[in-house]
């Protein structure tokens, strides 16, 4: 498979999440407002349950998911956690491909 995950950041958001404190995702800077990569970037996968969590049948129920999938929980969850003020906004496809070309 050839997938590739795209991680636009839109100017507007990234105004609003600056003036409320945010300095950066991860690892990754603000200089580029579209990131690509062949696997899930690392800010996100830390912010999904691991497949081996002690609670994942239960958190794949919750969200009805059928089997583990990584992009699902981040779908489903939105990467949100207690601890921050972070989220993922899911955009159009059509987007998305534009990202990525």
């Amino acid at each position: 498979m050839n997938d590739i995950f795209v991680l636009k950041i839109y100017e507007e958001s990234l105004k609003k999440a600056i003036k409320k404190g945010c300095i950066g995702i991860g690892n990754l800077t603000f200089l580029k407002s579209v990131y690509k990569t062949k696997a899930l970037f690392p800010f996100f996968i830390n912010r999904i349950p691991p497949k081996n969590h002690i609670k994942i049948n239960s958190i794949l129920k919750k969200y009805n998911i059928e089997k583990y999938d990584e992009m699902e929980l981040l779908r489903a969850t939105k990467a949100k956690l207690e601890t921050d003020r972070y989220y993922v906004k899911e955009y159009n496809i059509k987007d998305v491909k534009k990202c990525a070309k």
